[in-house]
């Protein structure tokens, strides 16, 4: 489901340029950059000790902000992250979709720093 997805829904940047200004938006988006590869690593972490509620917290930080700006896959990984914390899904699919998040965090830094160029 999540390769049908788009990376960047590039209106909902185009809104927070207005909303925010275009001066102020490469700062948050940078921001969200950091926070995406910080956020990577708590997720492998929290995932390899099996802290569900870390993982859950993490996943579902990750999603608000990442769906924030628009990063529509990146986001919806997330939420299958969140859900699997709750338990929704098993530690292996929770692994698969860790590989998923590192492929779209990847995808989504170079979009976002694309947009940035624009």
């Amino acid at each position: 489901m999540t390769d049908k997805l788009q990376i960047l829904d590039v209106a909902v940047l185009d809104v927070l340029k207005v909303d925010v200004g275009a001066e102020s938006l490469p700062v948050l988006v940078n921001s969200l950059i950091s926070e995406i590869r910080s956020g990577e690593a708590r997720l492998v972490e929290y995932l390899n000790i099996d802290d569900a509620a870390l993982l859950e917290n993490q996943a579902h930080a990750l999603k608000s902000a990442t769906l924030s700006f628009g990063a529509v896959k990146l986001g919806d990984i997330c939420l299958r992250l969140e859900d699997c914390a709750k338990g929704i899904l098993n530690k292996r699919e929770a692994e698969g979709l860790m590989d998923e998040f590192k492929k779209a965090a990847s995808q989504t830094i170079t979009a976002f720093e694309g947009f940035l160029e624009n």
